[in-house]
């Protein structure tokens, strides 16, 4: 993919062709409103912000944050609870919504977690490897919340750490998932 240099910002092609393809879009809906104006102003108020509303629907959304108020309306939330989650918990703006929250989420609807309920138990475990998270309701019987899993999870990793150094998630990236099956199997026995 070839780069530009442009007033000192590196742009791809494809970065490029997104832009183009959104200035396109804009120019067709001024258009638009431009060929069906009327000097009302009250309905050229309503005309710019029907592009503008277009606009934010043909685009998508854009930033993670934006990613989140989308996922999280669909969970029941405002966008100003979320607002308060991402200053609560700023951290949640670097996690994959795709490949830690919605599974998470999904996870806790399947241990029966209340619709009501889940994002305030999805923070709980917010930053606990998945993989991690899955292995613990698998294997350890009524866990029911985040708040379990949490409380789990630091216990296994001390005695993971004690035994081999390392944690639950650690020896899951080094594929040593087997060292922390056992380990949940013994607390499970106890």
């Amino acid at each position: 993919m070839k780069d530009f240099v442009i007033s000192n910002k590196n742009w791809t092609d494809s970065n490029i062709i997104r832009k183009i393809k959104f200035a396109s879009i804009v120019i067709f809906l001024l258009l638009i409103n431009f060929f069906s104006l009327t000097f009302d102003g009250i309905y050229l108020l309503r005309n710019v912000s029907f592009c503008s509303l277009a606009l934010r629907k043909i685009r998508g959304p854009q930033t993670k944050r934006d990613q989140l108020v989308v996922y999280f309306k669909e969970l029941g939330l405002t966008e100003n609870d979320v607002d308060e989650i991402i200053e609560t918990f700023p951290s949640v703006l670097d996690y994959s919504l795709e490949d830690n929250i919605k599974p998470k989420v999904e996870l806790l609807k399947r241990m029966g977690v209340a619709q009501e309920k889940l994002v305030e138990e999805f923070l709980k475990i917010a930053t606990i490897n998945y993989r991690v998270c899955e292995l613990i309701v698998e294997i350890i019987p009524g866990v029911k919340d985040g708040s379990m899993i949490k409380n789990i999870n630091r216990r296994l990793n001390d005695r993971l750490k004690e035994k081999y150094g390392k944690t639950a998630s650690q020896l899951i990236k080094e594929g040593r998932e087997d060292l922390v099956r056992e380990e949940l199997i013994l607390m499970s026995q106890h």
